[in-house]
C-alpha cells in the first residue's frame, strides 16, 4: 500500500471522550501477551456461562429484610428499604435486575455499588447502579475513605461511604480476571 493510499483509506475512529474504555482499569498483558480485561474474559463462552448462571441464580433467590426482635428474627415491614428491596428498587429495574447486575459486576470487577437514593425527610427513594469502572477508592488528607464518580456527562461526583451500598466479591475486591492471571 503507497502512503497516498494508507493516507486516504478509512480508519477505525478513537474511542470518544465519554466511551468507557478510557475508564476501565489498565491491565497488563499475560504471559501470552494477550491483553485480558473483564469485557474481553466475557467474551470466552466459558466464563459467560458461568458468571450467568451465578447471576440468574442470584436473582431468583427472594428478599428478606429482618430485624431482630428479641431471640427471633421478624420482617422489618416498618424499615424504608423493604417495598424497594422487595419491588422496584429503582426507576429501570426489578430487584431480580439489580441483583444480577451486581452480581455479574461483583464476580468479574470484584466490587458492585449502587448509589441510596433518599427524598428530603431521608425515607429511601432507591438504589442506582454505579458503574464499578468509573467509581475510584480515594482517601482524604485525615485517611478516611470516600468515592470519586465519572458519570456519563463526565461530570465527577463524590460519595462517603455510607451513601453506597456495595457488594464484594468472592475474592475480597479482586476481579476474577485479576486472580486467575
Amino acid at each position: 500500500m503507497d502512503l497516498l493510499t494508507a493516507w486516504l483509506s478509512p480508519r477505525a475512529a478513537a474511542p470518544g471522550p465519554l466511551n468507557d474504555y478510557w475508564y476501565t482499569p489498565y491491565r497488563s498483558a499475560t504471559a501470552s501477551g494477550v491483553l485480558v480485561s473483564a469485557d474481553t474474559a466475557l467474551m470466552h463462552p466459558t466464563l459467560f456461562a458461568c458468571v450467568r448462571v451465578l447471576t440468574e441464580t442470584v436473582g431468583m433467590l427472594p428478599v428478606h429484610l429482618l430485624r431482630q426482635a428479641g431471640r427471633r428474627r421478624v420482617p422489618a415491614t416498618d424499615n424504608g428499604w423493604y417495598d424497594l428491596l422487595r419491588g422496584k428498587p429503582n426507576d429501570d429495574q426489578t430487584w431480580q435486575e439489580l441483583a444480577e447486575l451486581m452480581t455479574g459486576w461483583a464476580a468479574v470487577r470484584g466490587k458492585a455499588y449502587a448509589r441510596k437514593v433518599y427524598d428530603d425527610f431521608g425515607r429511601p427513594l432507591g438504589l442506582v447502579p454505579l458503574n464499578p469502572d468509573r467509581l475510584r477508592r480515594m482517601k482524604a488528607a485525615d485517611g478516611s475513605p470516600f468515592y470519586r464518580y465519572r458519570n456519563v456527562q463526565d461530570r465527577e461526583e463524590t460519595y462517603l461511604p455510607d451513601e453506597l451500598f456495595a457488594l464484594i466479591g468472592p475474592f475480597g475486591g479482586a476481579s476474577v480476571v485479576d486472580v486467575l492471571r
